[in-house]
């Protein structure tokens, strides 16, 4: 004799079937990235590499409504400060008073030689 299917799990399957992973932060997992087939003809911009070495102009991406579009890329200003996304959380390092009277510990995020933007940390002088 073979087990029928309780009514509840068989909707239960069905409500499931079509859900998918969601990770740890409510957002649905990265999708594929997009190609150059995704979005279409290619606008007659130049690209260009940027002294930071990241590339300028046209960039195949997925915009804020998932699809694949084209989007412009500007390079960034090497002389630009940094902007809070670019430096992340501040460090959870504390300050510190050093005998000179001076500050040591974390220090303002800032540009690197490679125009990359992160956290500077001060020593005291010795």
């Amino acid at each position: 004799m073979r087990p029928l299917l309780s009514p509840l799990w068989v909707a239960a399957s069905l409500l499931f079937a079509g859900c998918y992973f969601v990770g740890p932060t409510g957002t649905p997992p990265d999708p594929e990235p997009c190609s150059e087939e995704d979005c279409g003809p290619a606008p007659g911009a130049p690209n260009i590499e940027c002294p930071d070495g990241s590339i300028g102009g046209p960039t195949c991406e997925r915009n804020d409504a998932n699809d694949c579009a084209w989007v412009i890329r500007e390079c960034p200003d090497e002389n630009d400060e940094c902007s809070e996304s670019e430096c992340g959380p501040a460090p959870l390092a504390p300050n510190i008073l050093c005998e000179d009277g001076s500050i040591g510990g974390p220090w303002p995020c800032e540009r690197n030689e490679e125009g990359v933007c992160g956290w500077t940390f001060r020593d005291c002088p010795p």
